[in-house]
Order: structure tokens, then sequence, then C-alpha cells
């Protein structure tokens, strides 16, 4: 198990990472949970995927070469058996998580870099979004796509599909949520707001966006900003928590970089993680007792401000459950 040094990132009270993945010399660009909490994957900036042990720090297995350039997209479905993985060199990839063989590869998948997959709820299908402009549906079973490419307004920075699945939200400059149906999407509503990141409330009926050092949050049926605050000065990543009360956010790149812990209702920062370098992703744990970042060439497991009292003793594992959530924007075996 990995060992936070001297030299490891702190928070503004002195707290240390419960755990430090060990270094990969080709670099971390993504993390997303695994919906069982025990396991955490990473997108490598050369193509390269790996799954983690949280409880040990260790890899497990060898590190599959899944594209050839940065991934910054990465989904797992809500079942835990597949991943979703979007890459630089504009492929897009279906696995098995339990084989580790590829389900489907969409050589031609987008025009442009792969920014951002979700799984649809019942995981049946996956939006991609991507620098060419569009969002793409796909059918899992298949492979083919569920519709024509969707044409946006500019990058697509980042995609959602609703926690009640009837709804997929884009953003890049503006965004957009689509009414879903069977065969099409159907555009109901667009806020003027340029964002890198965005997430759903359980409900539905909430959208949180981050760009710009604001965060925003959103009224999703009437498109009526609800309340906001600035986060950092820059690109901001953000991951809300199971409970939907606490929402992390990174700033992106930069040697000074840091995620901010808010409490949503205060609006008022709870925690800060000093990382003095790129903070890539951000992603809470499935149980919200822990928080993954992405720095350069490791990963960090943070205890999330509502674990602090939890005894140093305890199991990292030691956690209760909840219904995943994994938020992303831009984000191994």
């Amino acid at each position: 198990m990995s060992v936070a040094s001297d030299s490891a990132p702190s928070s503004d009270e002195g707290q240390v990472p419960a755990r430090v993945f060990e270094k990969q010399e080709d670099g971390v660009d993504s993390v997303v949970w695994h919906p069982d909490g025990q396991r955490i994957i990473t997108g490598s900036s050369v193509g390269g995927l790996r799954v983690w042990d949280v409880e040990t720090g260790q890899q497990l297995g060898e590190t599959i070469k899944g594209h050839t350039a940065a991934v910054y997209a990465l989904d797992v479905s809500r079942d835990g058996t597949m991943l979703a993985t979007g890459s630089w060199d504009r492929t897009l990839k279906l696995w098995h998580l339990d084989t580790r063989e590829a389900i489907h590869a969409w050589e031609d998948g987008h025009q442009d870099r792969i920014y951002d997959v979700h799984f649809s709820p019942d995981a049946k299908r996956l939006v991609s979004g991507s620098g060419d402009g569009t969002l793409r549906v796909w059918d899992v079973e298949s492979g083919a796509l569920a519709f024509e490419p969707v044409q946006c307004r500019g990058y697509v920075w980042a995609v959602r599909y609703s926690p009640n699945g009837g709804r997929i939200a884009s953003g890049g400059d503006g965004v957009q949520i689509r009414d879903v149906h069977r065969d099409s999407v159907q555009l109901v509503r667009t806020i003027e707001q340029s964002v890198n990141s965005l997430a759903w409330t359980h409900d539905s009926e909430q959208l949180i966006t981050g760009a710009l050092g604001n965060v925003i949050i959103w009224d999703a049926p009437s498109g009526e900003e609800i309340r906001s605050w600035e986060a950092h000065r820059r690109w901001i990543d953000l991951s809300l928590s199971p409970t939907t009360t606490h929402l992390a956010t990174c700033d992106g790149y930069g040697h000074q970089s840091s995620v901010v812990v808010f409490d949503i209702e205060a609006q008022e920062q709870v925690s800060k993680y000093d990382h003095g370098n790129t903070v890539a992703d951000v992603a809470y744990s499935p149980s919200g007792n822990y928080i993954a970042t992405a720095c350069e060439d490791k990963v960090y497991l943070w205890a999330a401000p509502s674990a602090h009292s939890s005894s140093p003793g305890s199991s990292i594992l030691n956690v209760g459950p909840h219904v995943p959530q994994h938020v992303s924007a831009v984000q191994c075996f």
C-alpha cells in the first residue's frame, strides 16, 4: 500500500491523503469509481487503463492498452459490469470489466477528441461528447448509433443522462437539455452559459454546472438560475456527493491546483486540498466517504469532510450503502 509522504498534498486542516496510488509514469487524466466502492479505474495520458484496489492501493492486473492517446472520458455502468472509455485519439470503446475484453470499439466514433461519456441508468445506451461539436447516442447491445449524431454548440465538454433517464444534458458553448425518445432526442431548453462540467441532482430537476471559476445551479425545467458562487478562478471539474449535500470541485490546469469541497445549501467551503500540480479529475466514492483526485502521475484518496470523524484505524471499505453517483467533465484497468 502506498503511504502518504511529507511531499504529498495536504488539506487546509492538515489532513493527508488516506491513500496514494503508486506513481504512473504515463500520467493520469481521469478517474472513476466502481459502484462497489472497492475499486477505482484510471485513464492515462497515453491511452492506458488501470484498475486499482482501494483497500490496498495496489493495481489489479496488467495495464490495458485501450487507446493511443489521452483518456479523459470514463464511466462505469450502474451494475458494474461495463466500462466506457473515450480518448483524444477519437475512439470510443466499451469493455467488459470482468474479462477486460472490448465489447465494442468505435474507431470512428467521432471526428475529434472525445471529452465525455455516460451510460443511461439502465445501461442500454451510452452518450458521448466530442470536440467535433456533436453528442452521439449508442445502442450498447448492438453497438450501432441509436440515431443520427446531434449537433450541439461548440465543443461538447460534458454529457449526462438524468438519473431518471428521461433527459440528456450537454455542456459546451451553452448548456442544452434534450428529452430522450427511443429514436431521437428533442431540444427542450438552452441555457446561455458556457460550461466545462455538469451534474444532475438525483431528482432530475436541477443541473449543476462549472466553468470559468463559477458553480451555478439551474432549475432544469425552466432554465432559471437558482444560485451561484465563485469556486476557483478558471476551468472547473466537479463531483456531486451521493447525498447531494456537498460538491467537490477542482480547478484543472496549473501548478497551484486545488480541490475544494462546498456545502451546497450554505454555499460555503468546508474543506480544501492543495495539490501543487495539475488536478485533472475529481470523483466522490459511491458511499460519499472518500474523494479521489487525479493529479499528474498519481491518484490521491481523501476522507470527505463528512467522514473526517472516522477512526483512523478503521477499514477504508467500512462504508454504508448509497446509490452510486459519478460526475465528471472532460475526466483503467
